[in-house]
C-alpha cells in the first residue's frame, strides 16, 4: 500500500505545471546560458548537490551562482557575496518575470545563520508566487508589498527539488526562521543605491526596469498598507543607510509597533484599511526655514482632481508616491518608546538646506492675525500648512485650473513662503531603461505595460506584445484627426509585427545570442529574456520604423523584408500631414504553453 501511494503522489506531482506549460527544470529549446569562466551549478536537476554547490560558489576564487529553472520562462540565479558590515549575503536575481510584463526581482539577504548548510529557499518559492500572480494579471509595482504565501509553500518547494534530499520541510509558519516576518516591500534602486552598495554587483542585476525586496515584519504591515513611504525612510534611518537599506536581515528587530496616536489616524482609515491619504506619483514636496515648495507633474492632474473631490471642506491632503532623489535628506517619522506618539528627525547623506517630505495637509481653520496669514509646521515626515477657509478654496480652484498659487505666512517681513507649481517634467518616469532598439535613454517617457495581448505562436514559441512607450504624441493634432484612433492603430502595428516576426523567430533568437557573446565578458552571462522593439515615426517629414534587440538596430534584409510587407501599407494609410507620433512597441518572445 505504501508503494502505491508513493506512486500516486508522484504521479500528481508531475501533474502540476506553472501557467506557462513547463515543469521546474524543463530546458528551453533556445536561449540556453552561455558557458563562461562564471560555473553556473543548476539546481533543477536530479544530480544536483546543494552542499557541494555551496562550498563551490563560497570559494575565495570561484565567482559563480546556482541556476534555478523554475519554468520555461523564468529564471533564478542565486549567488553568495560578501558585503561589509553584513558579511556573507545571498542575492536572488529573478530573469524571466518580465514576459508576464512583471519587474524583474533583485533580493539580497544576510545570511541568517553562522554556518551556510543550505540555500534559503523561501524567496524562492515567493518568486514562483509572483510568477503566477502575474501570469494572472496581478502584478507588483513600485511601494507596493506582497505577504508571503504559507499556504502555497508545499507545493512550490515540491515543484522546486526534483530531488528529495534537497526538500527540507518546515515546521512551522515561520518566514526564513522568523514568525514575526511576514512579506517584502518592493521599491526600486535609487542613485544612491547604485552608487554605493550595487556598484560592485551590477554584473549579477537583471537590466532595468526591476525592483527591489526587502522583507518586513507583522508590526510594520498597517505603514506598508496605508503609506509605505514612511517605511521606507524609517527603515534607513534605523540601519544609517540612506534612504533605506537593501540588504534584508531576518532576524532584525521591528522599527514600529502598534500605531499609537499620529496624524495619519486622521488622514488614513488605521482599523480597517479602507482608505487612506492620496499618494501621488512624482510629487515632490521640499521645505527648509524660509519656503516649502510642492512640485506636481502636469500628467498627475486627475489624480490631484480625485483628491480634492474626496477631501473635506476644512482640510486637503496628499503625499508623494516614491522616494524623490532630487534630495539628499528626509524628514522620518520616529515612534517613541513608550509607542503612543511620533517625533521628526531627518535621515541624511549630506549636509544640505533643503529638506524632502513625505506629505503636506493644509488645514483650513487658521485664524489669520494682524502680523500672519498663514503657519507653517513639521509634524511627524510632513508639513501641516495653515491657512484660512477663504485662502484653502482659492488654493484648491488654483488646482482644478492647473494655476501655481503661493501662500506669504507674514504680512508684515519676508517669513515662510509656501509654493504650489505645476511642472512639465516627468523625469521620475523609467529612469534608468534604455530603449530595447538603439539604447536611448526613455528617462521622461510615458509607457504602459500590456497585461491581456494576444499570443501569437509558432511552433514551440510566442511572440507577444507587452509594453509601448510613447516618445511623441502631438495630442492636439490628434484631436483635430477625427479618423485617427491611436489604440486602433497600435494594434494594428503589433499584429503586423508578430505575424511579421513570427516565422523569423529561430532568427531573432540567433541574433540575440550572437549580441551576448560580443557583450562584456566580466558580466556573468544569465539567461535574458528575448525582448525586442520596433519604434514607430509618423510625421509631415517621414513616415518609417526602425526594428532592434539588446540596444542595436537589425539590419538583416530577410527580417527588414518581412516587416516591410506587413507594415507598409498600415503606415501609408495613415495621414502624415495630421499625425505627429513616435512610438516604441516591445515585444516578447516566450516559451508555449505546453498540455
Amino acid at each position: 500500500m505504501k508503494n502505491k501511494n508513493k506512486e500516486s503522489n508522484l504521479t500528481r506531482r508531475k501533474s502540476v505545471r506553472f501557467s506557462d506549460g513547463l515543469l521546474p527544470g524543463q530546458s528551453l529549446s533556445f536561449n540556453e546560458e552561455h558557458k563562461n569562466q562564471n560555473e553556473i551549478f543548476n539546481a533543477s536537476t536530479i544530480s544536483f548537490d546543494e552542499a557541494k554547490a555551496i562550498n563551490q560558489i563560497d570559494s575565495e576564487t570561484h565567482n559563480g551562482c546556482i541556476l534555478y529553472k523554475l519554468s520555461g520562462n523564468l529564471r533564478v540565479h542565486v549567488s553568495l557575496i560578501k558585503i561589509s558590515p553584513y558579511g556573507k549575503c545571498w542575492l536572488y536575481v529573478t530573469h524571466g518575470l518580465c514576459v508576464n510584463a512583471q519587474d524583474e526581482l533583485v533580493f539580497l539577504l544576510k545570511n541568517p545563520s553562522s554556518e551556510l548548510n543550505e540555500i534559503p529557499k523561501q524567496i524562492i518559492y515567493h518568486i514562483m508566487d509572483i510568477y503566477e500572480k502575474s501570469s494572472k494579471g496581478h502584478r507588483i509595482s513600485y511601494m507596493n508589498h506582497l505577504l508571503y504565501n504559507f499556504d502555497s509553500e508545499k507545493l512550490y518547494r515540491d515543484l522546486l527539488s526534483p530531488n528529495p534530499k534537497n526538500r527540507v520541510d518546515s515546521t512551522d509558519n515561520s518566514l526564513l526562521g522568523n514568525k514575526n516576518n511576514s512579506g517584502f516591500l518592493y521599491f526600486r534602486p535609487t542613485k544612491h543605491h547604485l552608487d554605493s552598495i550595487l556598484k560592485n554587483y551590477r554584473n549579477y542585476l537583471p537590466d532595468q526596469p526591476y525592483l527591489i525586496g526587502y522583507l518586513i515584519q507583522k508590526w510594520e504591515i498597517p505603514w506598508v498598507k496605508l503609506f509605505p513611504l514612511r517605511l521606507f525612510l524609517r527603515l534607513g534611518e534605523q540601519f544609517n543607510v540612506y534612504p533605506c537599506p537593501v540588504i534584508s536581515d531576518s532576524n532584525r528587530k521591528a522599527v514600529y509597533g502598534e500605531i499609537g496616536h499620529t496624524i495619519m489616524s486622521l488622514l488614513c482609515d488605521t482599523r480597517n484599511f479602507q482608505y487612506t491619504i492620496p499618494q501621488i506619483d512624482g510629487v515632490s514636496i521640499m521645505t527648509d526655514e524660509i519656503s516649502t515648495c510642492i512640485s506636481i507633474p502636469e500628467s498627475q492632474y486627475d489624480f490631484v482632481i480625485k483628491s480634492l473631490l474626496t477631501s473635506n471642506e476644512y482640510v486637503f491632503s496628499f503625499a508623494s508616491l516614491q522616494f524623490s532623489d532630487r534630495f539628499d535628506s528626509y524628514l522620518v517619522a520616529i515612534e517613541n518608546e513608550n509607542l503612543d506618539s511620533y517625533s521628526s528627525k531627518k535621515v541624511t547623506c549630506c549636509d544640505v538646506g533643503k529638506t524632502g517630505v513625505g506629505f503636506v495637509v493644509f488645514n483650513g481653520a487658521f485664524k489669520t492675525t494682524m502680523t500672519q496669514n498663514a503657519k507653517k509646521t513639521v509634524i511627524e515626515d510632513g508639513v501641516m500648512i495653515q491657512i484660512d477657509i477663504e485662502t484653502l478654496n482659492k488654493l484648491k480652484q488654483a488646482l482644478q485650473s492647473m494655476n501655481s498659487f503661493r501662500i506669504d505666512c507674514s504680512k508684515v517681513k519676508p517669513d515662510h513662503t509656501v509654493i504650489v507649481e505645476w511642472i512639465k517634467e516627468d523625469d521620475y518616469l523609467n529612469r534608468n531603461i534604455l530603449s530595447v532598439v538603439d539604447g536611448k535613454s526613455m528617462e521622461g517617457i510615458k509607457s504602459l505595460r500590456l497585461a491581456n495581448t494576444m499570443d501569437y505562436a509558432y511552433e514551440d514559441k510566442i511572440l507577444k506584445w507587452i509594453e509601448i512607450y510613447i516618445l511623441k504624441l502631438d495630442e492636439e493634432a490628434l484631436a483635430d484627426d477625427s479618423n485617427f484612433n491611436l489604440n486602433k492603430f497600435t494594434e494594428m502595428i503589433s499584429t503586423a509585427t508578430c505575424m511579421a516576426l513570427n516565422p523569423l523567430i529561430d532568427d531573432l533568437i540567433h541574433i540575440q545570442n550572437e549580441n551576448l557573446k560580443e557583450g562584456n565578458s566580466e558580466t556573468l552571462n544569465f539567461f535574458k529574456p528575448f525582448r525586442i522593439g520596433l519604434r514607430i515615426e509618423i510625421n509631415k517629414d517621414q513616415v518609417g520604423y526602425m526594428l532592434g534587440m539588446c540596444k542595436k538596430q537589425i539590419s538583416e534584409s530577410k527580417i527588414l523584408e518581412s516587416l516591410d510587407n506587413h507594415l507598409i501599407q498600415i503606415l501609408h494609410q495613415i495621414n502624415s500631414n495630421s499625425v505627429n507620433l513616435m512610438l516604441e512597441l516591445v515585444f516578447y518572445i516566450q516559451e508555449k504553453n505546453k498540455a
